[in-house]
């Protein structure tokens, strides 16, 4: 009889394995509800998903998420928003606006507050900058509450307050005011969008490397993410390593080697300054999305360029890269930097240093491996160890052999053993039936 429960206790996990929870249930042991906000299904009224309990059918009106746990707002006209977003997706009611119509509309009688030419603020008490171009009609310089520059910028300066110089390399010192590219080119041996790589002389130029490699030497591969040419499908600048043809979806920087935040909707964001160009998911905001709204009442505070924390008093370390000019250097809440290091050093926030021992002493930056390879006789991920004085003794043959045959004795003995439990069960079954038979 001991046999005999032993046999049914091996069999339960496999009619357990095959339950399939009731309608409205979910969760391996079916013990969980659907959540009440689910749409039923029109054919087997099954509400949510058995492992999950993700609603399938959407969410009953007036309810959002996966499992339909979140209200849409009630600011929300006929309190319908989207299920996957929270946005309303008929409008706002009243004075209500944005997407998740969580901002209250200044009332008509103060909103009629104009500020005068040159001045912004709830206030009026901020001046625009003096790089905005003028109106030519009223001579407003800026958006009254924002302080955007709504007419671009003088000649030489770029952003939205037009507060950022064009670099000194763009010829006439002309740049795009949105991305700070040079729209007029370089001067002199000056290349790229921004005109800060220098051209090499033509006598190494001249040389050329296969698609899809670039470098001195030709050993160095394009980054995946970059978007080929349709010609002659070189992916990336034979010197630098630059996507010239822009980034696949999703990716950002000159050689499309940092993701697009994730917050950014359909994952898209501007190769050039990483932000996020159709907008963002839910309630998050800000260039790059990484801002959350928290139901219109706070907001997270934005810190200057080159610092960090949550009262913005840390400093960015200095061997951050700078995606652009106007580009923070390093996350604000964490430090890491966002768009590498200075060439040498590695980590999150680019504070250890490539082993001395790298080619260039270049190295990955989350890895710290060495990327061109070792110097002289050293070896190794990270160029550490001495291929002189290694005296790893050489693998003998017939230990080799001897642990191969161990390996297949103790396989063996592993299956016999299988197959004797299955004739055991299966002569106990047998018997069982007989017994059964037997006695009617």
């Amino acid at each position: 009889m001991s046999m005999t429960f032993i046999f049914i206790l091996l069999l339960v996990p496999v009619f357990v394995s095959m339950k399939r929870c009731g309608p409205g249930i979910y969760g391996q042991r079916c013990d969980k509800p659907c959540n009440v906000n689910c749409h039923p299904h029109t054919n087997n009224n099954t509400y949510c998903d058995k492992d999950t309990g993700k609603c399938l059918q959407g969410c009953v009106s007036g309810w959002s998420s996966d499992q339909c746990n979140f209200p849409c707002s009630k600011t929300c006209i006929g309190n319908v928003c989207s299920q996957q977003t929270g946005r309303c997706t008929k409008g706002c009611k009243g004075i209500y606006r944005g997407d998740m119509c969580d901002e209250y509309e200044v009332p008509v009688r103060i909103s009629k507050k104009r500020c005068g030419p040159g001045i912004y603020g709830k206030r009026c008490d901020k001046p625009c900058n003096v790089n905005c171009h003028p109106h030519t009609n009223n001579n407003t310089y800026c958006d009254k509450d924002t302080g955007k520059c709504l007419h671009g910028c003088i000649s030489g300066w770029s952003s939205d307050k037009c507060n950022f110089p064009c670099r000194k390399n763009c010829i006439d010192h002309i740049c795009n005011q949105q991305t700070g590219q040079c729209t007029e080119g370089c001067k002199g041996n000056h290349r790229g969008d921004m005109c800060d790589e220098y051209e090499v002389p033509v006598r190494i130029s001249k040389k050329r490397c296969g698609p899809g490699i670039y470098g001195q030497r030709c050993d160095r591969l394009c980054n995946v993410n970059c978007h080929p040419h349709t010609n002659n499908n070189t992916y990336c600048d034979k010197d630098t390593g630059k996507c010239l043809q822009g980034c696949v979806s999703g990716w950002s920087s000159d050689q499309c080697n940092f993701p697009c935040s994730k917050t950014c909707i359909g994952n898209i964001c501007s190769q050039q300054t990483g932000r996020c160009t159709k907008g963002c998911k839910g309630n998050y905001r800000g260039d790059m999305c990484d801002e959350y709204e928290v139901s219109g009442v706070s907001r997270e505070r934005h810190c200057d360029l080159g610092f960090f924390g949550k009262r913005c008093d840390k400093r960015c370390n200095a061997k951050c890269l700078s995606h652009t000019d106007y580009s923070p250097f390093c996350d604000k809440h964490s430090g890491k930097c966002r768009h590498g290091c200075v060439s040498g050093w590695s980590g999150e926030d680019c504070s250890t240093a490539c082993s001395k021992n790298c080619i260039n002493h270049s190295c990955h930056q989350q890895t710290g491996k060495c990327t061109t390879g070792c110097r002289g006789n050293y070896r190794g991920d990270t160029c550490d160890e001495d291929e002189v004085t290694r005296n790893d003794p050489p693998p003998r043959h017939d230990q080799e052999v001897t642990d191969g045959a161990k390996r297949v004795v103790l396989k063996l003995v592993f299956a016999t053993g299988v197959l004797f439990v299955l004739v055991v069960l299966t002569a106990i079954t047998a018997v069982l039936l007989v017994r059964c038979f037997s006695s009617k």
